[in-house]
């Protein structure tokens, strides 16, 4: 099962639980069937319940986006390694700012070329910096950064702050988190637009 399955199950079971611990209480609550005091003793067994539900689901969740945080750290290690070492890569790169240099490049020709290196920031910048050199027409490249690890610490911020809180109202934002990452994650949690 993919990181973002499990954690999608998780999310969705606790939502589920959580909700059938509190419409329990809620029919408790609205009998009168049951003593003030056998009702108050419900509404504090269902807060400890509420909260051992909370810590464990917070501590799965927790787990499998550290362990998403940590393969994305590797990936991005390892993609910037291989475009270091790549001979034919530098050489595109090199070639490329050679080619602004001379302002061999129209406008025309730029809009395909520059966009292999989107996602490098130091391409984007040696080749800005070529741009800006030559005062050509060539529009300066925008770096597509790499949004995962930020939206991944905003969930994980999610997390401790309505999931392990045992005391927050977390309906909406699980809805959010729920839509947000069926969209906008893949299978290993990493973003994509």
């Amino acid at each position: 099962m993919s990181k973002k399955s499990n954690y999608l199950n998780i999310l969705k079971r606790y939502s589920e639980q959580e909700n059938s611990i509190n419409t329990k209480l809620n029919n408790i609550i609205n009998s009168e069937a049951y003593t003030d005091d056998y009702k108050k003793e419900a509404r504090n067994k269902t807060q400890d319940e509420i909260k051992q539900l909370k810590d464990k689901t917070s501590q799965e969740l927790l787990d499998i986006l550290h362990m998403a945080l940590n393969d994305h750290e590797k990936a991005v290690t390892t993609a910037i390694k291989e475009r270091l070492e790549n001979v034919n890569y530098q050489t595109g790169i090199n070639s490329l700012v050679a080619s602004i240099q001379a302002n061999a490049i129209s406008v025309d020709e730029w809009k395909n070329l520059g966009q292999t290196y989107l996602i490098d920031s130091v391409a984007v910048k040696r080749i800005n910096k070529a741009i800006t050199e030559c005062g050509n027409k060539l529009s300066p490249l925008t770096y597509r950064e790499d949004k995962t690890e930020q939206y991944l610490k905003q969930i994980e911020n999610n997390i401790h702050t309505y999931i392990a809180n045992h005391y927050a109202d977390d309906k909406l934002t699980i809805v959010g988190m729920i839509d947000f990452i069926e969209k906008r994650l893949d299978d290993n949690m990493a973003y994509y637009e």
